[in-house]
C-alpha cells in the first residue's frame, strides 16, 4: 500500500516519485503450490521451494549450463524434461499461475516450457509452449486440448525472456 500526503483537490499528478523501502519485504507462499528455480547447477534433483516438497527429477539428461542470472537448465528440446510426482498439493481448483524465464533457441517445432496432465484425462491438462516462434498457452476442455492464448509477435532467439500467464478453467480466460 501506498500513502501519498498533502492537497491534491483538483491537481492531476505527472511523474510522482515515492520512496519505497524494501528492507523489510517477507515472502508470502501461502498460496505458492511449486516454487522451483532451477539453480542447483548440479545433480538430477530440482529442488521446491514452496514449502511443499514437490522436488522434480530429471526424466532425460538435461545440462546445467549459466542461465538469466545463476545457475540454469539447459533443454535439448527432444526429450529432457523434469518430472515433478503427482501431490494432493498440487490439485489446481479454477486457476495456475506461471511464471518462468527462458531463453528459446529456435526451432520450428512445439518445445513444451511447462505442461501437466491428468493421467487419462484432459480436463485439468495445460501446456505453455513455444511452436514456431510463437508462445502459445492451451489447456484440457471438454475431452482435447485446445489453444486459448498466443503471443502475436514471433520471439526473439537466444534472448532471455520473462512470461507470467494466469487461466481460469472454468472460462478459458487467460491473463497476461
Amino acid at each position: 500500500a501506498m500513502t501519498l500526503e498533502g492537497n491534491l483537490t483538483g491537481r492531476i499528478l505527472k511523474d510522482v516519485q515515492v520512496p519505497v523501502d524494501f528492507t523489510n519485504l517477507t515472502y508470502d507462499n501461502t498460496d505458492l503450490l511449486l516454487s522451483t528455480h532451477f539453480n542447483e547447477g548440479s545433480g538430477a534433483i530440482v529442488g521446491d521451494s514452496s514449502g511443499k516438497s514437490n522436488h522434480g527429477t530429471f526424466l532425460q539428461a538435461a545440462a546445467w549450463e549459466f542461465g538469466k542470472e545463476s545457475n540454469a537448465l539447459k533443454f535439448d528440446g527432444q526429450n529432457d524434461c523434469v518430472k515433478i510426482p503427482a501431490s494432493p498439493s498440487l490439485k489446481l481448483e479454477d486457476r495456475v499461475s506461471i511464471l518462468l524465464w527462458f531463453k528459446w533457441d529456435g526451432g520450428n517445432d512445439r518445445q513444451a516450457l511447462i505442461s501437466r496432465s491428468e493421467e487419462c484425462a484432459s480436463e485439468g491438462s495445460y501446456n505453455l509452449y513455444v511452436e514456431g516462434g510463437k508462445l502459445q498457452l492451451s489447456y484440457g476442455v471438454q475431452g482435447s486440448l485446445k489453444t486459448v492464448w498466443q503471443l502475436s509477435n514471433t520471439l526473439d532467439q537466444n534472448q532471455w525472456k520473462h512470461v507470467g500467464v494466469t487461466l481460469r478453467y472454468s472460462t478459458g480466460e487467460v491473463m497476461a
